[in-house]
Formats: C-alpha cells, structure tokens, sequence
C-alpha cells in the first residue's frame, strides 16, 4: 500500500518550511466545492489560538466519548504518524482511507490546475471523512491561525478562542493586535465565541469582531469563571452568570489546562440543547479522564523524564511553573526549536530559572542552529547525535529531571531513547 504521507511531499508544508507567507483559503474553497461541500454536511466546533488549542479539543473529544455521539477530531500536528490528525470514535483514519480520498483529491488538483497546500489537503481528507461517516459532531482545531487557515471554511455551531499569545509572528505579525486580528478570523456571522481572558488589548479585538458579526461572546471573568483551592490540586469550580456551580477534577497535569477546561464546559453548556446526552456527569468523566499525550509527559517510571511541546515563550512559562513544585532538585532540557520562535527569550528564561540547556539540531529545514556567541552566553551544550541523548538519560540520577521540549517533532526520538528505562 502507498504511503499516504509520502504522496504529500510534494505541496508546500509550513511544518516544514517557515519561508512560505502566501496563505489564502481561496485554493481550499474551490477544491471543497468540486467535492460538493463536505464542511456542510456536519456539525462542528472550531478552534483557534496560541497556546492550548490542541488541548481543549482534545478535552471536548473526551467529554463527548462518554456518549453514544460519533465525534470526530481534527488536530494538529501529528507526534508519530499523521493519520493521528484525523479521529473518529478515538479511532485514526486508515491508510486505506487516507489514500482513497487522496486519490479522488489528487485527480481533481491536476485536471483543475489547483495549487493547494499539505494542510489544505489533510483538511479536506478530514471534512470528506467526517461527511462520509456522518458525525454527529466534529471538532475542528486551526492550524496555525484563523482567518486564512484551511480550516477556515467551516460554519461551526461554536468558536472557541484559547490563549493567544506571539507565536509565528512571520506569518501572523509581530504584534499581539495583529495575532489576535488573525485568530479573531475564525468568528463566524451570529456564531456563539466563548473566549478566554486575554487582557484588555486582544479581549478588546475578539469584542469589535464580535459585535460586527452580531455573535453572542462569552468572555472568561465576565461572563464565567473558575476558581481552585490550593489544597485541592487539580480540582476547580466553574461557575456561569447564573451563579451555577460545577466542581470539576482534571487527571491532565497543569494549571493551565484549568483554563482550557473551562472554555469546554463553557462550549458544552452552550450546545446542550442540541446534544442532550451530554450531561454533568458526562462533563465530569470526561475532563477526569482526559490524558494527552506530550503535554506534561511522564515518559518513565523509573526516572523523572518528561515531554512537553512548549515552543514559545507562554507556554515556556507555563512549563517551568509547572516544574517549580521539584524545587531545588536539578532541572535539564533537550531543546530543539524552530526559527520563528522568540528564541534567546526562552534560553533566558531557562536559564534564569536554573535549567541547564541540551541543544539538539533536528534534520529540518526550519531548524534554529545556536551560533557559538549564543552557546557561550547561555552555556549551551550541543548534542550531535542520539547515542548522546542516550548517555545523558542513562546517567540521570533518579532525583533529577529531565524534559525533552521545544517541537513536536522531538517527540519520537524521546520516545524511543526512553522505552527500556
């Protein structure tokens, strides 16, 4: 059988490639019009952000798993292999499938002269799946931003906006008017936003741009909130404007993944009336059971080595203030990061905060290589290959931690030197 991922090498992939700027929805649209509008023929949840995107989707897959609804999911990117990106039932799309729907994809771009992107096409496979196998819901995750991301050409029962934060700013801008400006574009005419708390500047931009699409917002700390004790850990109470109380427990580490929470109970509530098997028993057994992989990942149970895909510098504090709970115990991290990231912003607040730097240059295009007046500045070791990500687990003390962060795509190579420890 075909590799479906091979037969995508061809199109243009801002995974792997930062240099591309030109992004349009235009190429997608005519493309989804020739296959008669799948992205019509369910419902769906769309959701854009910086930070915590993945997450929240994953959160409400979870929540709706605990009913007799066919939910499917479409996230990105993918940690080992991209049929992972598209979910139905927690079940990823065959390679039979995927190069079905390939083939009937291919055929139109070549006899119609369409130039459409590697994310184009796994977002339309994605719609032409979800359509085909007639989900009751479908929960959309943007790619990279909001107004010109493929995803864009949903009309979804809901858009849910999570932290935005700088991130891509080659792509985006450089400012966090502009990002929310981009994000923002996923807002649909009288489609419900529920929005986190994002400070004056980007609360203000989701406002204007709800307001000209007549869209009811729901804002966090104006028209919901939560509140956690200290002692309670993990546990938090949601509350709405009507003074409704919810306790809620989440399994997920991270304070962080609280707020993402509360954007799902949120969007829950709001479409209550069109899902009524969704209950508070079901909410609560689904963020109580909701595990994602490489956020917080304890990758063994004889060492304290972790994964996490923080890669900006939001989610670059969120991880170290998770970490603060060891203490004075030693902290390390084998970091790779890509060119478009605010990069000597997170070296400095590694080092500021005691970690020593691992640096490890992936084979990719996009890859940041340290200059040796940065690597003598932030005591940066370079690592040449895997045998010496190896020496450096096998050598861990028991007491000492180690995180493997900064891109997705280290996400195998951990796996892999952590298996037999």
């Amino acid at each position: 059988m075909l590799n479906p991922e091979n037969r995508l090498l061809e199109f243009i992939n801002n995974e792997k490639n930062s240099s591309y700027k030109n992004y349009s929805i235009n190429s997608i649209q005519k493309l989804l019009k020739l296959l008669n509008n799948p992205e019509n023929k369910f419902k769906s949840i769309h959701i854009a952000g910086t930070n915590g995107k993945g997450s929240t989707a994953e959160m409400l897959n979870s929540v709706f798993s605990f009913t007799n609804y066919k939910v499917g999911l479409y996230t990105s990117p993918h940690l080992l292999k991209i049929n992972e990106r598209i979910k139905i039932n927690n079940v990823d799309i065959s390679d039979e499938n995927l190069n079905k729907y390939l083939d009937k994809i291919l055929n139109l771009i070549n006899s119609n002269n369409l130039n459409p992107t590697f994310f184009d096409i796994l977002t339309v496979i994605a719609f032409l799946h979800f359509a085909e196998s007639e989900t009751d819901i479908a929960i959309i995750e943007t790619g990279m931003g909001g107004k010109s991301d493929s995803t864009n050409c949903l009309n979804p029962l809901l858009s849910i906006i999570t932290e935005i934060s700088k991130d891509h700013t080659h792509i985006l801008g450089d400012n966090l008017e502009d990002i929310a400006e981009e994000k923002a574009g996923i807002i649909k005419k009288q489609t419900p936003v529920i929005a986190l708390d994002n400070g004056k500047i980007i609360n203000s931009v989701i406002e204007k741009k709800c307001f000209g699409t007549n869209s009811n917002l729901f804002l966090m700390n104006k028209d919901f909130f939560i509140y956690s004790e200290k002692n309670l850990k993990d546990n938090f109470f949601y509350i709405d404007n009507k003074d409704n109380l919810l306790s809620i427990k989440l399994s997920q580490p991270g304070k962080f993944q609280i707020l993402n929470a509360s954007l799902v109970v949120k969007a829950i509530h709001e479409i209550s009336s069109i899902y009524p098997q969704i209950s508070t028993k079901t909410i609560k057994n689904g963020l109580s059971n909701f595990k994602i992989k490489a956020r917080l990942e304890l990758l063994s149970n004889n060492k304290k080595i972790y994964f996490d895909t923080a890669h900006n510098l939001s989610s670059t504090q969120n991880l170290i203030e998770f970490f603060s709970k060891f203490n004075e115990i030693k902290k390390s991290i084998i970091l790779t990061l890509m060119t478009d990231k605010d990069i000597l912003a997170i070296f400095s607040y590694y080092i500021d905060n005691g970690y020593k730097i691992y640096y490890y240059t992936i084979d990719e295009e996009r890859v940041y290589i340290p200059d040796s007046e940065t690597i003598n500045s932030y005591s940066i070791t370079l690592l040449d290959n895997e045998i010496e990500i190896n020496k450096i687990i096998q050598d861990l003390p028991s007491d000492e931690v180690l995180i493997f962060t900064g891109s997705f795509k280290m996400y195998e190579i951990a796996i892999n030197q952590t298996k037999n420890i």
